[in-house]
C-alpha cells in the first residue's frame, strides 16, 4: 500500500472515531480546475461547502473530497423524525417527542 492510501486510510479511520454518529467517506475527484464539482455545487480546493438538499458537510482536497453526513436515528414510539435549520450537522434529523 502506497503512503498516500496509508495517509487516507489513517484520516478515515481517525474521522470515523470523530463521527461515530454519521458517516464520512472519502473520494478521488478531478481538481484541475482547482474546484471540486458534483450536485452541490463548486467548492473550491482547500475550501469547505455544504450540500443542503443531502444535509452534508464536503471538504475538498487535491484531487480528493471529503463527506460527512448524518446517521440513522432510532425514533421512539409516538415520536416524528424532523430535520433541522442550517448546515450539516444542525440539519441532521432528530426525533421530536410529544414530551419535548
Amino acid at each position: 500500500m502506497s503512503s498516500a492510501a496509508q495517509i487516507i486510510l489513517l484520516l478515515g479511520i481517525t474521522l470515523l472515531c470523530f463521527q461515530a454518529y454519521g458517516y464520512t467517506y472519502t473520494g478521488q475527484t478531478d481538481t484541475k480546475n482547482g474546484y471540486c464539482e458534483g450536485s452541490f455545487g463548486r467548492i473550491a480546493v482547500g475550501e469547505v461547502g455544504y450540500d443542503k438538499d443531502e444535509c452534508e458537510k464536503i471538504l475538498c482536497h487535491h484531487g480528493m473530497k471529503e463527506v460527512h453526513g448524518c446517521g440513522v436515528v432510532f425514533v421512539p414510539p409516538d415520536c416524528e423524525l424532523v430535520s433541522g435549520e442550517g448546515n450539516y450537522p444542525d440539519c441532521c434529523p432528530m426525533p421530536k417527542c410529544p414530551s419535548d
